[in-house]
């Protein structure tokens, strides 16, 4: 390392520690029977740019140095940062899960808490979102979008993620304790859990959930991510259960997702190694295209409408021009005031009329033939919406229109349903 990178190091590290007298603002928020805190940090023009939603490992927490240190170099380079504490079924939870507690968590249970927390970022207007995980947590947000595609989600960055590969060819020990997870059998009362080296009270659920780890493995799960996702491993990070570039590299499938090794960097990317993340990060978002962001935002926020029961809310994502064209089976129509009645028609308040549910959209395939024109193709889910079988579900192509007022709206909307 020359002597000007390791002087640039430096004073990195120095703007990182100054930045932490800024305190960022902890929010809370109800996830089932239990309160939930997270870290707000916010700077002037966040709001211009995709907000970064952070997951921290195994039994951690937000006030980690690693956590911290991200959300501080973020806020340097302008990005605004939720930094979450997982509730571990824990009301309120701060610092490290102790291991002489209850342990009634489930792996699983993080899907949940991202989701709610991802809801909360719409609620401030924020409709682009980056997910950023660490360890266990980079695992976790991937298996959330995997699932979720939520529309929001325009990126993803994996911090030392764990493989969660099948039991079979999972490595029977870590070389040292990390929060990348152990797989344990319960044998005796003091038997270890996770990095606990003696846990007395841990439920059968809870051991069962976390050695299953939602049983699909990082690398089937990023086949089913349909956007820019960058992992980032550590040369001396010699944790038995995180994902190596060459697991990656040897599935075609997955050769658009970015592998980078960070030379000399542990399991934490501490000593400033961070900052090769962060700054590759930032160079990379920076390269996103705005108008596929933007037509994920609008998707999201017709989403969000639709699942509060707001259907002119929802039909602010199309054109408001009579030559919009609206077709569902064999029926066409035209223009946005009939779009918005026919909804209103089938979903809107009044006796007999079908119950909105919850939306979901899957977006398959976005392309940009022009610069101001676009089609998306996805799934559509409605859950909740009365006891039909199956649940209601199908296809949709969208054709967008970028604007006068450089505003993407939709202005023909194909939709089918499945059977």
């Amino acid at each position: 390392m020359t002597f000007w990178r390791r002087h640039s190091r430096i004073l990195a590290l120095l703007s990182v520690l100054l930045s932490f007298g800024v305190t960022a603002t902890e929010v809370t928020l109800p996830v089932g029977k239990y309160t939930a805190n997270a870290d707000w940090e916010t700077t002037p023009g966040g709001a211009d740019k995709p907000a970064v939603l952070i997951v921290h490992g195994t039994m951690g927490h937000k006030d980690m140095e690693l956590i911290q240190q991200t959300q501080a170099l973020l806020k340097e380079n302008g990005y605004d940062s939720l930094a979450v504490n997982l509730t571990l079924n824990r009301d309120n939870r701060h610092g490290f899960m102790p291991c002489d507690v209850p342990q009634t968590h489930r792996h699983e249970d993080a899907e949940e808490e991202i989701a709610a927390w991802s809801e909360w970022l719409k609620q401030q207007g924020r409709h682009q979102l980056i997910l950023l995980g660490h360890s266990r947590g980079g695992l976790q947000v991937a298996q959330y979008q995997a699932k979720r595609h939520d529309p929001a989600v325009v990126a993803l960055a994996l911090l030392a993620p764990m493989a969660n590969r099948p039991a079979a060819t999972q490595a029977k020990a870590h070389a040292r304790p990390t929060d990348a997870g152990k797989h344990t059998k319960p044998e005796s009362p003091a038997k270890p859990f996770l990095h606990c080296a003696e846990a007395p009270q841990v439920s059968q659920a809870s051991r069962e959930s976390y050695r299953r780890n939602g049983h699909t493995s990082l690398i089937e799960v990023l086949k089913a991510i349909h956007v820019p996702v960058d992992v980032f491993v550590g040369s001396e990070d010699n944790s038995a259960g995180v994902i190596r570039l060459s697991e990656l590299a040897a599935d075609p499938a997955l050769s658009g997702i970015r592998g980078h090794e960070i030379d000399g960097a542990d399991h934490f990317f501490r000593d400033l190694y961070l900052d090769d993340v962060v700054e590759t990060l930032v160079s990379h978002w920076q390269q996103m295209n705005p108008d596929e962001n933007a037509i994920h935002a609008v998707m999201s926020q017709q989403q969000h409408a639709w699942n509060r029961g707001d259907i002119e809310g929802f039909m602010q994502g199309y054109a408001k021009t009579p030559e919009l064209r609206f077709a569902s089976g064999d029926q066409v129509t035209y223009g946005w005031q009939a779009t918005l009645d026919r909804y209103k028609k089938n979903y809107g308040e009044g006796k007999g009329k079908k119950p909105m549910g919850v939306l979901h959209f899957e977006l398959l395939e976005m392309r940009q033939p022009a610069s101001d024109f676009a089609t998306v193709f996805g799934r559509w889910q409605l859950n909740g919406a009365g006891t039909a079988t199956p649940v209601p579900h199908g296809l949709f192509t969208l054709f967008w229109k970028k604007q006068p007022d450089g505003q993407w709206r939709i202005i023909a909307d194909h939709t089918s349903s499945g059977h």
